[in-house]
């Protein structure tokens, strides 16, 4: 008769298996929870932001609201961190100012979503850098290229009516986005998936 070996070392083909597909099942559950995560953090920043600006809109219209030596009001939305994605510029994140009003507001923003304000021109979009606010919640912007103050009460009375929206695109990787569209004389903010 044969002797059974006690001290066996190694393992089996079935415990190997048994392994392999436990890590498949939670590789197929984790997996797609990723993308949740991604919409779910598109969903919070484009919700926070579109309330940040009826709020930083509000402050103007109700607290004293100065215009600076360079002609840029005291309330006003800055955009940060640039990233370049694709020859396209983003941010990162947006500050809120001024900062002794918005004491608790830190800096909004991560990796994952991608902020690119814009507002139409003919020759293609333009880049924002800032959203300001004058005493009657009426918008002007500030461009990122060269730093040009937008009024956008004046460019109404022009006629220009093409430019009275500020789109503001989110996006989370390359498969979730959101855009947050800014009426420039009403305020009125609506978000689009």
């Amino acid at each position: 008769m044969g002797k059974y070996i006690k001290n066996q070392k190694g393992i089996t083909i079935t415990e190997i298996l048994i392994v392999l597909a436990v890590i498949g099942i939670a590789g197929a559950i984790i997996m797609p929870s990723f993308g949740i995560v991604h919409r779910h953090r598109l969903k919070n920043i484009s919700s926070q932001l579109s309330m940040d600006i009826q709020k930083v809109r509000f402050f103007a219209q109700t607290h004293f609201n100065t215009k600076d030596e360079k002609g840029g009001y005291k309330y006003k939305i800055i955009f940060e961190n640039e990233e370049n994605i694709d020859g396209e510029i983003y941010y990162k994140n947006y500050q809120i100012e001024p900062e002794d009003i918005f004491k608790n507001t830190n800096s909004i923003g991560d990796d994952i979503v991608k902020i690119r304000p814009v507002v139409k021109y003919e020759d293609g979009d333009k880049l924002i850098k800032e959203i300001q606010f004058d005493n009657r919640g009426r918008i002007q912007i500030v461009l990122a290229e060269d730093g040009t103050i937008i009024d956008f009460s004046e460019l109404i009375i022009e006629g220009e009516h093409q430019k009275e929206k500020i789109n503001i695109m989110l996006q989370a990787d390359d498969k979730f986005k959101k855009e947050v569209t800014v009426n420039a004389l009403t305020g009125k903010i609506f978000i689009i998936d």
